[in-house]
């Protein structure tokens, strides 16, 4: 971004980036590369383009209360290539373009014609076939953008720009752009990654508490860091999610069971399309492991979380949203297999695993930087998960730790992420996102004792396959019997 103004005739720009003139301008020349002219300060003069090519956006602002005051100097430009575009840009303040009242929709108009007079093109009468543009109400918190495309700006005899209207009696509606604004993509990404780190705690019990059959004592304290990356590029979603988990843990034996709870806190770093968001997820579980001389087990775990995300994206001509998603969830994992061990310490371990969960609903209110910091209303839908997995391992138990290879193929039999947003004046809009998917994930791991009351557990994990993916995890974990 330069903030500036040119007094010098004989300058050549090449416009990429943003330009704000601070004052009355002239240049040479101007080369559009797809770059802004920000005319939106009133101060901004009347910038003075003898030649002009290429591609701008040129942004204007207006009163809240009278759109149809522009706010911003005029552009005048000499001659033109062929080809060459000027799109007018501003925001939906003081605006309903989603209205099907014709009063609202005639203000729209005259907004855009108003700011069309903002530019002249003094070699109309030569080649008036050379520059075109477009008039552009940019997108709200939820209402997308009115676009009349390139062939609403017309220019006068005279080379000044309008926007030839019909006033509206009925209820014709102006053309829209996309159906997610991007502050709405953008909330929802940040929701999305509290789920999903929300989900990523589930754990299998080697993940969770390394070989138990290690531990000789009574009682056991443990320790257990968990690490990934979660990332979704599809449904018009994007979400690369980079997440750490703490947890400790205490237990003791009751005849062939291992019974105990557990408390972990652990935070997300969450890159969405447009912004960005920090997750915290706090947790505290209770948990029975069954170990049968004959190889079979059984792992039951019960977990109450806390999880939220802050948030900041960004929507069109930078506007900014500020969101704090909080709620509150439960779930429940039952895992069975059996170990069968060979003579020389192979065993190979099938098992099923099946973990059910919920989120609850939650409605907040987001604050825009749009005039009177303007909310935008979200209702998020319970979010319920069922995943079950089936699970076949091959290892080798030695005498002190083993080490395996597992394989296993899951299904998300729910997943549905629905959303609902609404601002005051704008339309309320919908969204879904579907995670009921199958995949496959590797796991490798092993334990081993340090002393006789220490051992020492990690795996690596990552999944294939999943609209919701766990690129990689890594689980850590100490535990000390006695």
């Amino acid at each position: 971004t330069w903030n500036g103004a040119s007094t010098n005739a004989g300058t050549d720009v090449n416009l990429s980036g943003t330009w704000k003139p601070t004052g009355d301008s002239t240049v040479g020349s101007l080369t559009g590369n797809g770059g802004t002219l920000d005319k939106a300060d009133a101060g901004s003069g009347k910038t003075t383009i003898n030649h002009y090519s290429g591609t701008t956006n040129v942004v204007y602002g207006h009163d809240a209360s009278n759109p149809t005051q522009i706010i911003g100097g005029s552009v005048e430009i000499g001659t033109a290539d062929s080809g060459s575009k000027i799109n007018l840009i501003t925001d939906n303040t003081g605006l309903n373009p989603g209205s099907g009242k014709a009063a609202d929709k005639n203000k729209v108009s005259e907004t855009l014609n108003q700011m069309a007079h903002k530019l002249t093109y003094s070699g109309y009468g030569n080649n008036p076939q050379n520059l075109t543009g477009s008039l552009k109400i940019a997108e709200g918190l939820t209402a997308g953008s009115a676009n009349l495309r390139a062939e609403a700006l017309s220019f006068d005899s005279n080379g000044v720009g309008q926007y030839n209207y019909t006033p509206e009696t009925n209820d014709t509606p102006i053309e829209y752009g996309d159906y997610e604004t991007k502050l709405m993509k953008g909330a929802k990404e940040a929701m999305l990654g509290a789920i999903a780190l929300w989900r990523s705690n589930n754990n299998d019990l080697q993940r969770r508490m390394g070989d138990l059959r290690l531990s000789k004592e009574e009682n056991g304290i443990w320790a257990r860091y968990l690490g990934g990356k979660n990332l979704m590029d599809g449904q018009n979603t994007k979400l690369d999610s980079r997440y750490n988990i703490y947890q400790v843990g205490y237990d003791r034996k009751v005849g062939d069971w291992t019974v105990g709870a557990a408390l972990d806190h652990g935070k997300s770093s969450d890159s969405l399309s447009d912004g960005h968001g920090d997750g915290e997820l706090t947790t505290l579980s209770f948990y029975g492991s069954l170990l049968k001389q004959d190889g079979q087990y059984l792992d039951i775990i019960a977990r109450g979380s806390h999880v939220k995300d802050d948030y900041t994206v960004r929507g069109e001509l930078g506007h900014k949203l500020d969101g704090d998603y909080k709620t509150w969830g439960l779930s429940l994992s039952a895992e069975y297999g059996k170990r069968f061990t060979q003579d020389n310490g192979f065993y190979f371990d099938p098992s099923v695993e099946l973990t059910i969960g919920r989120l609850d609903s939650k409605d907040y209110d987001a604050t825009s930087d749009f005039a009177g910091n303007k909310k935008m209303h979200i209702s998020q839908d319970a979010f319920n998960s069922a995943i079950g997995r089936i699970g076949f391992g091959i290892g080798q138990e030695l005498e002190k730790g083993n080490y395996f290879a597992k394989l296993a193929l899951a299904h998300e039999f729910g997943g549905d992420v629905d959303t609902t947003f609404s601002a005051e004046n704008e339309p309320t809009k919908s969204t879904h996102i579907d995670l009921g998917d199958t995949w496959y994930e590797l796991e490798l791991g092993g334990t081993a004792q340090l002393n006789k009351n220490t051992y020492l557990y990690g795996t690596y994990t990552r999944n294939f396959g999943a609209e919701l993916e766990n690129k990689w995890r890594v689980d850590a974990g100490l535990r000390f019997s006695f």
